[in-house]
C-alpha cells in the first residue's frame, strides 16, 4: 500500500510506517533513507505530539507539519498502532498530500488490525 502511494504520487519521496516503540514496519522511498533512525524519530515526535495536546487538554494530535528547506513531513500517530511519516518536496499543494493520507489511513488502519491479530496482539 505504501509503495503503491509512493509511485502513483511523484510529490511524495518517501514514506515510513513505524511501531509506536520506533521500530520500522514498512517503508517505500524513491530516496535512500535510514530507515531504522527515522522510524524511531516519527514514533517519539508522534508520542510527544499525543502527550503534548494532552496537557493542553485538545484532544488527539491528528497530525504534525513539519516544514524545512527543501521539504515537508507529515507525521501522524495512527490510534495506538503506529506511527506514520510521509516525506514530500516543499513546492507541493499540501492539501492534496492530506486528502491521499487521510483516504489512506482507514486501510492502513484495517492492514494494521489484521497484522496483530495475526501475531498474537504484537506488531
Amino acid at each position: 500500500m505504501l509503495q503503491e502511494l509512493v509511485d502513483r504520487s511523484p510529490e511524495i519521496t518517501g514514506i515510513v510506517l513505524a511501531s509506536l516503540d520506533g521500530f520500522p514496519l514498512q517503508y517505500a522511498s524513491r530516496n535512500t533513507i535510514d530507515v531504522d533512525r527515522q522510524a524511531a524519530v516519527i514514533a517519539s515526535l508522534a508520542s510527544l505530539a499525543k502527550r503534548s495536546t494532552q496537557m493542553v487538554d485538545i484532544g488527539a494530535p491528528e497530525e504534525i507539519l513539519i516544514t524545512s528547506e527543501r521539504g515537508r513531513m507529515f507525521i501522524y500517530r495512527i490510534e495506538d498502532l503506529a506511527a506514520l511519516g510521509v516525506i514530500t518536496a516543499k513546492d507541493i499543494t499540501a492539501g492534496m498530500i492530506l486528502l491521499k493520507i487521510r483516504q489512506m489511513l482507514p486501510f492502513l488502519v484495517e492492514e494494521l488490525r489484521r497484522e496483530i491479530e495475526t501475531f498474537g496482539g504484537r506488531l
